[in-house]
Parts: structure tokens; sequence; C-alpha cells
């Protein structure tokens, strides 16, 4: 009973804390799962921290969850966790991750799962450098807003309504 409601607690926490803090309580919420019933019973928490994790945070919790199901001896279950997270992975800004699921391969896969890895790899840096160059084509270089003068603002609205301002001689 105490180990169950403890663990509801966890699972709440995971929940209701703010998303920055998101990934530490799923590792904390996984890693009392695992101590107080056992490594599969956090099968289902892997599934819903995935889900409800940004794609940075769910690509290391995919990692995660494959190196548990690789110990385990699952290791269709684990080429399927990779798999998924590949999608969240951008091979250049995460190395580590494809380097992870690279060392799986070699050590548990054979020459047809090495070429679908990198036939996965080749997919999603294509779709990854797809939305770089659109976000590019958009105009992704944040312009810096400086306020402006009076004279400016005037001249701006000039312009774009076509109307001549006159200049006003004050002195």
């Amino acid at each position: 009973g105490l180990t169950k409601r403890a663990l509801g607690v966890y699972e709440k926490m995971c929940t209701v804390v703010p998303s920055e803090e998101k990934y530490a309580a799923y590792q904390l919420y996984i890693t009392k799962t695992t101590q107080f019933i056992g490594v599969t019973a956090a099968r289902p928490i892997y599934e819903r921290a995935i889900s409800a994790l940004d794609d940075s945070s769910a690509s290391k919790i995919c990692c995660e969850y494959a190196k548990m199901e690789a110990s385990l001896q699952e290791i269709d279950r684990a080429r399927t966790a990779f798999t998924y997270g590949a999608q969240l992975a951008d091979p250049r800004r995460n190395p580590e991750y494809w380097g992870e699921w690279h060392e799986f391969e070699v050590s548990h896969g054979n020459e047809e799962t090495f070429r679908e890895m990198l036939r996965v790899k080749r997919g999603v840096q294509a779709a990854f450098s797809t939305v770089n160059y659109n976000a590019a084509e958009m105009g992704a270089t944040p312009k810096v807003d400086t306020p402006l003068t009076d004279e400016q603002a005037v001249a701006m609205l000039a312009a774009q309504e076509g109307v001549e301002v006159a200049e006003n001689d004050s002195s």
C-alpha cells in the first residue's frame, strides 16, 4: 500500500511540475518504480514520459528506454524505442543519440538493421534540414526592435499611406 501511494505521488509530481523540470521528475519516477516494483513496471512510465516531454528530453528518455530494454535482452523493443526517438533527434544537434544507437546496432544488430539505422538517420536529417530551410526562408533571423523617433514614425506612416509630409520649421 505504502509503495503504491509513494509512486502515485511521483506520478502526480510529473504532471504538475513546470515543463523545464519534467525530465528530472520522470527520471526520478522511473528510478523509484524500478527500485520498488521492478524494471518491467517502468515501461508504461517511459511511454508516458516520451509523450509528455519536449523533443530533446523525449529523445533522451527514448535512449534510456532502449538501454533498459537491451539490458533485458529485449532487442526488438530496444530497436523500436531507438527508431521512435530518432524522429525527435536531429543528427547534427544530437550526435550522442545517434552514437548510442550506432553502438547498439554494432553490439546487437546485423548488417540489415545497421543499414536500416543509417536509412532512418538520412531521412531524419533530411526532415530537419527541410524544416531549417523553411525557417530560414521565412526570415528566421530575429529583428531587433528599436524604438522609432517621432519623425521616423511619421515618415514611415506617410510612406505607407503615400502621403507627403511637409517639413515643420518651428524656429
